[in-house]
């Protein structure tokens, strides 16, 4: 069997797939705002200088992880 007549494991074949030049690709997202963790990593992996609201971000949010053990905001308590 040659590759571009092979499926995939969910059973399309290449022809099915969605590809940018056929225009139904999925929309991109915006990137993140500076002055959050989620900015600052994407100026480590870019090679950018990391902006003083991103860093602060990032450290707030690594204290908190090292704090609580988690990276989700903890749930609201019911009313008593």
């Amino acid at each position: 069997m040659t590759e571009a007549s092979h499926p995939r494991s969910d059973g399309t074949a290449p022809h099915e797939r969605r590809t940018p030049e056929r225009g139904d690709a999925p929309p991109r997202t915006r990137p993140a705002p500076c002055g959050t963790r989620a900015a600052y990593q994407r100026h480590l992996r870019r090679g950018e200088p990391v902006d003083a609201a991103c860093r602060a971000a990032n450290t707030y949010e690594a204290g908190r992880y090292r704090r609580t053990g988690s990276t989700r905001a903890r749930p609201p308590r019911p009313p008593d």
